[in-house]
This record gives C-alpha cells, sequence and structure tokens, in this order.
C-alpha cells in the first residue's frame, strides 16, 4: 500500500463515491481504514484500498478506467 502524508491529494477507487477526489487526513487506529477531506470540508473513513494519490493533470475518468482494468481476478484492486 502506498504512504500518504497529511494533504496529499487523493481520489476514491471504489465504493459508492468512485472518482470523489479529497486530502488525506490521518490513517485510523486500524491502519487499514483512513480519514479523507472532501472539497467541501467534510471527513470521512475509508478503506485504504479504495484511496489512491491523485496528481494535478490526471483525468479522474481516465485514471479510474485505468485502475478498473487492474482489479485483480478476486475483485480486489492492485496498484497502478
Amino acid at each position: 500500500m502506498p504512504d500518504f502524508s497529511v494533504g496529499d491529494r487523493v481520489v476514491l477507487f471504489a465504493g459508492t463515491r468512485v472518482g470523489s477526489p479529497g486530502s488525506f487526513v490521518a490513517l485510523r487506529p486500524d491502519p487499514a481504514w483512513g480519514d479523507v477531506r472532501d472539497p467541501d470540508g467534510t471527513v470521512a473513513a475509508h478503506p485504504m484500498q479504495w484511496v489512491r494519490h491523485w496528481r494535478e493533470g490526471h483525468e479522474l475518468p481516465n485514471t479510474i478506467a485505468a485502475f478498473a482494468r487492474n482489479i485483480s481476478p478476486a475483485g480486489r484492486p492492485q496498484e497502478l
């Protein structure tokens, strides 16, 4: 799993909010979960396997399409 620092720009790649951008806040006591701040300022916990770094200039739909091609046979996301 990639390392995340406070303030890193991220995007959700799974769940009901696929494609939602945000900024990384912190890992939870269970490091499989982390907090992400939405653009509106709310903070929500998400499984870290759903969170990926997002860089300026990367189009979200293309990034998500690339991610979808990298789903393992078990349905688990693989690192890009």
